[in-house]
C-alpha cells in the first residue's frame, strides 16, 4: 500500500488543471489558420486553370473526405485519448496548408484540400476534449467558449489573408502553415494530458443501424432536413462567392480582390460573434425556437437574394449583413434543438 501512496496526489490533480484557456488558443489559432485559404481558394486554383466547376468540386472535395473520416477520427479520439488525436488532425491540417503553400499545379491543390479533409476534426476533437474535462453544469458555457473562439479565429484569419495575399497568393497559405505549427506546440505544451483510464464500453451498433435508429426517433428527420438544407444553401452560396464579387463588384476603381474579400469575410466574422454574444441571449428569451428558426432562413433567403441581385456595394453591405445575421441564429437555434431531441 506504501508503494502506491506517492500516487496518490497526482491521480486528481489533473482535473484541477482547467483545459478552457489552453483549448480557447488552439482553437483560436487553428480557426485562423482554416480562415485564411477561404477569401483565397478560388482565386488560387484560377491561377492554375480552375474553372468555377472546378473550383465547385475542389470545395466539394473537402467535405467529402471530412464526411468519411469524422466516425474515424471520433472513434479513434474515444480509443487513443483526445489530445494525440488532435494533434495527429493538427499535423494533416499544418501539411495540407503547406502543401498548398507548394502547389506546382492543380492536382496538388486537390490532393492538400483532401488531406485537409481527412483531417479535419480537430475542432470536433477540440470541443470533446472540453466536454470531457468539464464539470456537467459548466459543459454549455465551456462549449459556447469554444465558439466564441472559433468565431475570433475565422474573422482575424481573412484579416491576415487580405493584408499578406499582395505579397502573392501563396504567402497566406504559408502563413497559414505556421500559424498551424503555433496551435500544434499550444496542444502538446499547454494542454493537460489524459489519464490513462481504461473504458468498458458495449460494442457500439452498426453504422446503419445507429442511422436508423437515429431518424426513429421524434422529429429528427424534419430537424435533418432543416440542417441539409442550411448547409447546402450556405455551401452553394460560399462556393463561388469570391468570384461573383470579383466580376460584380468595384472598390476604388478595381473588382474585388483577395484582399477585400478577406474584409468581407471579416466584416461577416464580426457580426457573427456581435449576434452570437449580443443578440441572441435576447432573442432566445423572447422568441420560441421555431420563431427564430424561420426568421434565421428568413434573413438568410433574403441576404443571398440581395447579394445575387445588386450591383453596389453598399446594398451589398446590405446583403451580408443580413445573410451572417441569418446564418448566425440558425446554427444555434437549430443546434440547440438537435441537443433537445
Amino acid at each position: 500500500m506504501q508503494g502506491n501512496s506517492p500516487m496518490m496526489p497526482e491521480e486528481p490533480a489533473a482535473p484541477d488543471r482547467s483545459p478552457l484557456p489552453p483549448i480557447l488558443a488552439v482553437v483560436a489559432v487553428e480557426s485562423a489558420g482554416l480562415g485564411m485559404i477561404l477569401p483565397l481558394l478560388p482565386f488560387y486554383a484560377s491561377e492554375f486553370g480552375a474553372t468555377p466547376l472546378t473550383i465547385g468540386l475542389l470545395l466539394a472535395s473537402f467535405s467529402l473526405f471530412e464526411l468519411l473520416a469524422a466516425p474515424i477520427l471520433g472513434k479513434a479520439s474515444d480509443l487513443f485519448g483526445r489530445k494525440r488525436l488532435l494533434v495527429a488532425s493538427q499535423i494533416g491540417t499544418c501539411a495540407s496548408f503547406l502543401l498548398l503553400a507548394l502547389a506546382p499545379n492543380l492536382a496538388v491543390v486537390f490532393a492538400a484540400r483532401i488531406l485537409g479533409g481527412l483531417s479535419a476534426g480537430n475542432i470536433s476533437i477540440a470541443t470533446a476534449y472540453v466536454s470531457d474535462r468539464t464539470a456537467p453544469h459548466k459543459r454549455r458555457q465551456a462549449i459556447g467558449f469554444v465558439s466564441a473562439a472559433m468565431g475570433v479565429g475565422t474573422m482575424v484569419g481573412p484579416a491576415l489573408a487580405g493584408v499578406l495575399a499582395p505579397m502573392g497568393l501563396a504567402v497566406p497559405f504559408g502563413a497559414a502553415a505556421v500559424v498551424s505549427l503555433a496551435s500544434i506546440l499550444a496542444t502538446c505544451l499547454l494542454l493537460p494530458a489524459e489519464g490513462q483510464r481504461p473504458i468498458h464500453k458495449p460494442a457500439p451498433a452498426p453504422f446503419l443501424a445507429q442511422i436508423g435508429g437515429l431518424l426513429a426517433l421524434p422529429q429528427v428527420k424534419h430537424l435533418l432536413a432543416a440542417l441539409a438544407l442550411l448547409f447546402m444553401a450556405f455551401s452553394l452560396f460560399g462556393s463561388q462567392f469570391a468570384l461573383v464579387l470579383h466580376a460584380r463588384f468595384h472598390w476604388q476603381g478595381r473588382p474585388f480582390g483577395p484582399t477585400e474579400i478577406g474584409f468581407v469575410f471579416v466584416a461577416a466574422g464580426a457580426i457573427n460573434i456581435l449576434v452570437q454574444v449580443v443578440v441572441m441571449p435576447l432573442l432566445g428569451k423572447a422568441l420560441r425556437e421555431r420563431t427564430l428558426a424561420m426568421a434565421s432562413f428568413s434573413l438568410l433567403a433574403i441576404g443571398f437574394m440581395i447579394i445575387g441581385l445588386v450591383g453596389t456595394v453598399p446594398a451589398l453591405a446590405a446583403g451580408i449583413v443580413m445573410a451572417a445575421t441569418g446564418i448566425a441564429l440558425a446554427r444555434p437555434t437549430l443546434d440547440r434543438h438537435r441537443c433537445r431531441r
